[in-house]
């Protein structure tokens, strides 16, 4: 089992009204641990956007990845989150538990810029869990101006 997000661009969003919803980009939380579904997610765009909500925003939010029984391990690279702001929170990738406990998740040559909330709120360019993994291997990323 595996799934792929290739060259998406999602760019040029304004929502101009108030209220508390959260903003997803790429979202995928399907699968299962056995096995864990491969994911392959690169060249993907989401950039010019202006959120309005007190709600979370997470460009891309990541959840069982694996190999599918393929022997390869997911990788998400060569992705644009930039220009992004909100009142609310924002996580510019985001990856949760649980993973594979056998193939790390390759998280490279990604691009977080310019990000943040006007809010008292949290950003962070990359968020990834610290424990129940067998680890990530995240390198080579460019993440700067996380307001």
């Amino acid at each position: 089992m595996s799934s792929q997000f290739i060259s998406n661009n999602f760019s040029n969003i304004t929502c101009t009204v108030s209220g508390s919803g959260a903003f997803y980009g790429i979202y995928n939380l399907d699968g299962s641990a056995i096995p864990y579904p491969r994911r392959v997610i690169y060249n993907n765009v989401i950039s010019n956007v202006t959120y309005s909500t007190t709600g979370t925003a997470y460009p891309f939010i990541l959840y069982y990845l694996g190999d599918g029984s393929q022997g390869l391990p997911s990788s998400v690279y060569s992705n644009t989150v930039s220009n992004f702001s909100l009142p609310g929170a924002i996580f510019g990738h985001y990856y949760q538990t649980p993973m594979s406990p056998s193939f790390p998740v390759s998280i490279y040559q990604n691009v977080i810029s310019n990000i943040g909330t006007f809010g008292s709120t949290s950003a962070a360019g990359l968020y990834a869990p610290v424990s129940g993994t067998p680890g990530l291997l995240i390198y080579k990323n460019k993440i700067n101006d996380v307001f």
